[in-house]
């Protein structure tokens, strides 16, 4: 895969042609939709969309008809590579071709418009979904809040959490991440700990990253007290050790001492 796609960077058509052929030769023929798709998703992975176009268009080419494989591997090509005129061309392909998009599919489509930082459009393809009758998972909310956190969107991206709620789906630390830093940017103490209280409620695993992150913001607003109280509840709940902490927590963390505050309760939700 990487010498084809060498190939086909450098412009070399005929090379990249032999070195597919040989890498054919010990493939038999009832294998080779799944070799080239295969091909396409290593391309997609390193998020070559000339190599992942040249590979569908020699499948058109020798006779080998894409499937829905073929199509989710090319528009994951362009959601790594946030080409979303990519990602529309390939959708008007696989719906010419008669196929018919899976969860993948538009799960795809969804994580295209949310790299490039269009949450609004990203949340529509994820009502086109359900309006196919494929159900939101766990990772569509977490992609979709994590767009709308990133545009500074906190209504959108709550009303979507509530949302997540009501259906009663597991949750991680993925889905919290997002909000408690959008919080976190724009000063709001409150809402910052009533996703730490839900984490805590919902027995979500705390990460070093989280534990970090609040370190350093309690002692930023001038609430180290608070944030040693959340970094000891981090640690109660989430198993994660001290050590953990970034050097610039840590700093933080010495700085401030603890204090009266330290005793506050949670904010409830």
């Amino acid at each position: 895969g990487a010498e084809v796609a060498q190939f086909v960077e450098a412009g070399d058509q005929e090379a990249a042609e032999q070195a597919v052929q040989r890498a054919l030769q010990p493939v038999r023929k009832t294998s080779r939709k799944a070799f080239h798709n295969a091909l396409i998703g290593y391309f997609s992975s390193i998020s070559n969309t000339a190599a992942a176009m040249w590979c569908a268009e020699r499948m058109a080419r020798i006779g080998l008809a894409p499937n829905i494989v073929t199509f989710n591997s090319l528009l994951q090509v362009a959601a790594k590579s946030k080409d979303l005129d990519f990602a529309q061309s390939v959708w008007s392909l696989l719906t010419e071709a008669g196929l018919r998009p899976n969860s993948i599919t538009f799960n795809t489509m969804i994580s295209a418009y949310a790299r490039a930082n269009l949450p609004n459009e990203a949340e529509e393809w994820k009502r086109t979904m359900e309006s196919h009758g494929l159900g939101s998972c766990l990772a569509t909310y977490s992609v979709v809040i994590a767009s709308h956190s990133r545009a500074g969107n906190f209504d959108r991206a709550h009303a979507l959490f509530e949302e997540l709620e009501d259906m009663d789906l597991p949750t991680d630390t993925g889905i919290y991440i997002p909000l408690i830093s959008m919080c976190m940017r724009r000063g709001l103490v409150d809402r910052v700990e009533r996703y730490l209280s839900h984490m805590r409620s919902k027995r979500v695993p705390a990460d070093a990253k989280v534990l970090s992150a609040v370190t350093l913001f309690y002692g930023k607003v001038g609430m180290g007290a608070r944030g040693e109280y959340w970094t000891n509840e981090l640690r109660n709940w989430g198993e994660v050790e001290a050590s953990a902490l970034t050097e610039d927590a840590v700093r933080y963390k010495q700085h401030y001492g603890t204090g009266s505050e330290a005793n506050i309760p949670a904010s409830s939700l």
